[in-house]
């Protein structure tokens, strides 16, 4: 089996036959489907379970609330494919991704991972944010070819369902998704591969289409549990590659941790205290961010007036 598309699946029935729908048409049907319910509690159980009764390349799992990253983990301790696929239950697989995937697969000798784009979808309207010449920014190593998108995009594909990954490769280094980590999950994951990743490649391809700004999202609605996530996650990227004197990635790394810092003005004082808490023992990060007016103008309200 070529492929094991993993689909974690919470509260989204307006949007879950959409991808699971766009999976079952491709036209490459090496595939298993796997479905890992998370504790829903609207009709998607039902919803995973009809489709998995009608098609034996879906399995549906039912576990309780636990998160995206238990979801998904799951899903990878029980597929079979040679390679992982994910994908978020209210974004879809583009049209025959599969099948270009499987090409790539081919001719670039079964690398341990493959980097791709995404296109977005806001309301009806589909099109392509990060937009990228794979020749550019394609170097040795993988670390390299990062700090290349960082150089020429300042951005970095890690997103989960923006990589195909081995199986065997995950297996070996035993890669799971950190279950304690909400709202940057999928930083960490791909930031804990890097490392390991010997074989890879790049393709601007995009592999799925992410629905932007779906209410109740993390990204609409902010809440303590990801903002603190983010922080977190951040704030140890910034030490690893300070510590190696990577000096385009830390202060990519930096932005992120500030840009962050914002988002605690979302919740009230008596919950954000932890938030602050934690910026205000790694207050030194912002020290390496950018020299523009939007980051000195934050650190310099924040030195007057407080973080929150």
């Amino acid at each position: 089996m070529r492929f094991s598309i993993i689909v974690p699946v919470y509260n989204v029935e307006k949007y879950l036959k959409n991808a699971i729908e766009s999976v079952l048409q491709q036209a490459y049907s090496n595939f298993e489907l796997i479905l890992v319910d998370d504790g829903s509690t609207d009709n998607c159980p039902e919803i995973i379970d009809e489709y998995a009764s009608k098609d034996n390349r879906l399995i549906s799992i039912h576990q309780k609330n636990s998160g995206l990253s238990a979801a998904r983990n799951s899903g990878l301790r029980v597929a079979r494919g040679e390679y992982i696929v994910f994908l978020d239950s209210d974004d879809m697989l583009n049209v025959d991704i599969l099948k270009k995937i499987d090409t790539i697969i081919v001719d670039q000798n079964c690398p341990e991972l493959i980097i791709g784009n995404m296109l977005s979808m806001r309301g009806e309207t589909i099109s392509c944010v990060h937009d990228f010449d794979s020749k550019l920014v394609m170097s040795a190593t993988l670390i390299e070819t990062v700090q290349e998108f960082v150089e020429k995009y300042n951005w970095i594909p890690w997103a989960a369902y923006q990589s195909v990954y081995k199986r065997t490769f995950l297996q070996t280094n035993n890669l799971f998704y950190d279950e304690n980590i909400i709202g940057a999950e999928d930083c960490d994951f791909f930031l804990s591969l890097m490392p390991m990743v010997k074989s890879f490649c790049v393709t601007e391809d995009k592999f799925v289409i992410y629905r932007i700004s779906r209410e109740g999202s993390i990204i609409s609605a902010p809440k303590k549990n990801a903002i603190d996530g983010q922080l977190k996650v951040f704030a140890k990227a910034y030490r690893i590659f300070s510590e190696q004197e990577n000096s385009i990635l830390t202060k990519y790394f930096s932005d992120r941790f500030v840009n962050v810092i914002v988002l605690v003005g979302y919740l009230d004082a008596e919950t954000a205290d932890s938030c602050v808490e934690f910026v205000l023992e790694n207050i030194d990060i912002m020290n390496g961010c950018s020299v523009n007016p939007k980051y000195l103008i934050a650190k310099t309200t924040w030195r007057l007036f407080g973080i929150y």
